[in-house]
Parts: structure tokens; C-alpha cells; sequence
């Protein structure tokens, strides 16, 4: 009994280390710019916070809420925190996704809401080497405002880049919970 409760302890250590190196690894390599070039600035930003979502998803919720905290000064400190025209931010979003990474967008904007879907129908039509401007943007976001917006993000004028990326961060990953802003 003795040696399971030590083994069990001893377990739970390990993981802990490796969880918390691993979030260190994925920190630095995000800093540096390092962690995925592919998707662009804003999606990148999104799947680096979902990743630290998936690897705090079954911890208490104030160790949670700090992590989450951390990785948003992180990108905050990357991205700045200026406002823009939401079409504007969307359509920055699909362009800077590199040609080898439009095909994973697709896949994840496929069954998405909100931002995520409106950076999809905007990835799709560069992946069909259709002309991508502001109006195709502003279009998509009414499209998606109409149809699917849970968050409501899209119904703003002006939005913060941060606020986008926790958007996709959150559709991305289940472990992102609501009530963390």
C-alpha cells in the first residue's frame, strides 16, 4: 500500500515537471517567434494559448486562470494592443497564413464559429487562388455574424488582436474555459 501511495506521488512529480518544462519550451519558442510560422501572427498567438489550455485543462481553476494569464501577456507583449476594424484584423489573419498552412486552416475553420470560420472562408478562397480584399472580409463577417457567432466577437466595429486570438484559442481548444478572461 505504502509503496503505491509513494509510486502514485512520485508519478503525479513527474508529470508536473513535464508539464511545466514543456509549457517553458512552448513560451520560449513562441517569444522568439520559433513555434509555428506558418499560420500567421494572430493564429499562431491562438494555437500557442490553446496548447497552454490543453496542458492546464485538469488542474484547479486558479492554476488555470494563472497560466492563462501568463500565456495572454505573452502574446500581448508580441502582438501590441491596438485597435483595428475587425475586417481589417480578419483579413490580415487569412493572408499571413503561409501556403503550406492553408490546408490545416481549412481543416480547422472547417465545422468552426466566429472568428475561426470567417479566417477559413477567407483561407479558402486564397486556396482557390481567388482575389482576397477587405470587402470578400466584410462579407464573411456578415455571413458568420448571421449565422454563427456564439461569442458575439464578430459584432464589434473595432477589435484588439488579443481578443481575437482567445477567440480561436478557445474554439480550438475545449480546455479554454469561459469564464477566464
Amino acid at each position: 500500500m505504502e509503496t503505491e501511495r509513494l509510486t502514485a506521488e512520485i508519478d503525479a512529480a513527474r508529470r508536473h515537471i513535464d508539464r511545466e518544462a514543456n509549457v517553458r519550451r512552448l513560451t520560449e519558442r513562441y517569444r522568439v517567434g520559433d513555434l509555428s510560422t506558418g499560420p500567421g501572427e494572430i493564429l499562431g498567438a491562438a494555437l500557442y494559448m490553446a496548447s497552454i489550455a490543453w496542458n492546464y485543462w485538469d488542474e484547479p481553476a486558479s492554476r488555470y486562470e494563472e497560466e492563462w494569464k501568463a500565456a495572454d501577456a505573452v502574446v500581448r507583449q508580441r502582438l501590441g494592443s491596438r485597435p483595428r476594424r475587425i475586417a481589417e484584423a480578419l483579413l490580415e489573419a487569412a493572408e499571413t497564413v503561409s501556403a503550406d498552412f492553408i490546408e490545416p486552416v481549412l481543416y480547422l475553420a472547417e465545422s468552426a464559429t466566429g472568428v475561426l470560420r470567417v479566417t477559413g472562408m477567407l483561407t479558402e478562397r486564397r486556396a482557390a487562388n481567388l482575389l482576397v480584399q477587405e470587402k470578400n472580409a466584410e462579407e464573411a463577417v456578415s455571413i458568420v455574424t448571421a449565422l454563427s457567432d456564439p461569442d458575439k466577437q464578430l459584432e464589434s466595429l473595432l477589435v484588439r488582436d488579443i481578443e481575437l486570438v482567445k477567440s480561436v484559442a478557445r474554439e480550438l481548444s475545449p480546455a479554454a474555459r469561459e469564464q477566464v478572461e
